[in-house]
């Protein structure tokens, strides 16, 4: 992911947006079957991601996968906390540095 706090947050923002897209599908689908989303999720996710998760992509299923799935692209591909915590503190940084040079321009 990249290195910019601000992409990052968008990034998550919007997996975020997808599995809640993706799991709107399913419902509208009436797909119920784990294995069949497990399988589903699986062909349409992007090689690069294929092989980055490739730990846990199986090829048979086994009961539980699609949860260790979504926990693995989860854990790849959001912000921890810490992460969070750091572009909250860049902001604030940033906003307090913006009101120094305001105020500067004002004396």
């Amino acid at each position: 992911m990249a290195d910019d706090p601000n992409k990052q947050a968008a990034a998550t923002a919007q997996q975020n947006v997808t599995i809640n897209a993706v799991e709107a599908q399913f419902r509208i689908a009436h797909i119920t079957s784990e294995e069949t989303k497990y399988y589903h999720i699986i062909s349409r996710l992007p090689a690069a991601v294929l092989i980055e998760c490739e730990n846990v992509v199986v090829e048979s299923y086994q009961k539980d996968d699609l949860n260790k799935l979504k926990q693995a692209l989860l854990d790849r591909y959001t912000l921890s906390t810490d992460q969070r915590i750091i572009i909250i503190l860049n902001e604030q940084h940033k906003n307090k540095t913006k009101k120094i040079v305001h105020l500067k321009k004002l004396q």
